[in-house]
């Protein structure tokens, strides 16, 4: 199938309205719900982060429902859900029965899913890409005709794609969950701290390896120590956790509260290259944050080479070129590129490992590995566009017989 992957502001309401039809309104609508009051509590950037979608979703049908129209004037977090509501209802109008069935069902599956929409948004986002580079996709996975996700054809030619969604956490020793599972296990200590007084306090907590559940079990009664003894390390078997306050002035917080503030403020305080952390935060009163690290290496690059390499064996016909395209989740677009620059001080980088699948799986054309990125708005006249740019880090095979076709060149 080939269409023109945009919107214009008059589609809006039927692409919405069809969209619900899709995935049945009832349902979404209560899970949506139970999202918003979840994303309200402990688990706040937890789940704005991975479930953005469904509760930007959610403040675009308050907003209809309060004055009649969709929101235009869109933020970056609204373009993405239009885009990805777009996505989904054009190729659902162009999918035969089978693929119709497939793809309400990934819908609906997705509601309950760890990443909600995100690994089916990202399957559009390369649909898009694809059909802005001319090609016509057949989405050979829902049609049920292959095990990869698309066949791209242009000019005669066809490249086989896959699109691979991979949680950076599969190779870390904090997990985000794990995390966001302790401070919930330590509300009511954090409530009660931040309640008593108005210094901003700060919570380290170094592990010799993994957080689990056993780790969370001794941090829990060892915490309130360490809060009444600011400045004195608490040291335990296998943990040691440390509390201190820090000032007003040295806050990132006074204005905006994000993940990007949150992490490179822990980097900052205690040298942490690749902070894991969490906030709980009121306006004009106090922060309470807590950060975990492990003493052992994070293994996230020798995880999604391992991963790779073997759905690149199993899920490809090697029969065409193929496009493998990775979305790492749970890292930032800063951290992307510290991961390609690794290869010079631990030789275990992106080039390195992209090199490694490449030789092992000489049917691959090119690996492109992308992170969450931004939006990006621009006025022409009354033409208002925006653009979803995010780092792409893309390797070609050399030794690939299309390796200088420049159909095949999507990610330059």
């Amino acid at each position: 199938m080939y269409f023109i992957p945009q919107a214009a502001t008059n589609e809006i309401e039927y692409l919405i309205t069809t969209f619900k039809k899709i995935i049945e309104w009832k349902t979404l609508e209560t899970r949506l719900n139970d999202l918003n009051r979840q994303s309200q509590g402990v688990h706040s950037f937890y789940i704005k982060d991975r479930f953005h979608i469904e509760l930007t979703l959610l403040e675009i049908f308050k907003y209809y429902k309060n004055t009649g129209r969709y929101p235009w004037s869109a933020s970056p977090a609204q373009h993405k859900a239009y885009s990805f509501i777009t996505m989904v209802v054009k190729v659902y109008e162009q999918l035969s029965n089978k693929g119709k069935i497939r793809l309400k069902g990934m819908l609906r599956n997705s509601l309950n899913k760890d990443y909600g929409f995100n690994p089916l948004a990202f399957e559009m986002l390369v649909a898009t890409n694809l059909m802005q580079s001319g090609f016509d996709v057949d989405f050979t996975d829902l049609e049920g005709k292959e095990r990869f996700d698309f066949l791209a054809t242009k000019n005669g030619k066809s490249l086989e794609v896959e699109c691979k969604f991979i949680s950076a956490d599969i190779g870390r020793k904090i997990h985000q969950k794990k995390l966001h599972d302790l401070a919930s296990h330590l509300q009511k200590t954090i409530d009660s701290h931040r309640k008593n007084t108005r210094e901003n306090i700060l919570v380290s907590i170094e592990l010799e390896d993994r957080l689990n559940q056993e780790q969370i079990n001794k941090i829990l009664p060892n915490l309130p120590k360490a809060l009444n003894n600011l400045n004195t390390l608490v040291q335990l078997k296998d943990l040691s956790i440390r509390a201190e306050n820090f000032s007003e002035q040295e806050s990132p917080f006074r204005h905006e509260v994000n993940i990007d503030n949150l992490r490179k403020f822990v980097k900052s305080k205690l040298k942490i290259e690749n902070p894991h952390a969490f906030i709980s935060y009121n306006p004009n009163h106090n922060a309470f944050v807590l950060s975990a690290n492990s003493k052992r290496p994070d293994q996230v690059l020798e995880t999604i080479f391992s991963k790779l390499l073997e759905d690149s064996k199993s899920q490809l016909s090697k029969q065409r070129p193929s496009l493998v395209c990775a979305f790492l989740a749970d890292i930032t677009e800063e951290q992307l590129l510290l991961m390609h620059k690794e290869q010079k001080q631990k030789n275990i980088g992106l080039q390195i490992i992209s090199n490694k699948i490449l030789e092992r799986r000489p049917h691959v054309h090119t690996l492109a590995f992308m992170a969450e990125g931004s939006v990006f708005k621009s006025k022409l006249g009354n033409l208002t566009s925006y653009r979803h740019q995010g780092s792409v880090f893309s390797f070609t095979n050399p030794q690939h017989p299309s390796a200088q076709d420049e159909d095949f060149k999507i990610y330059k």
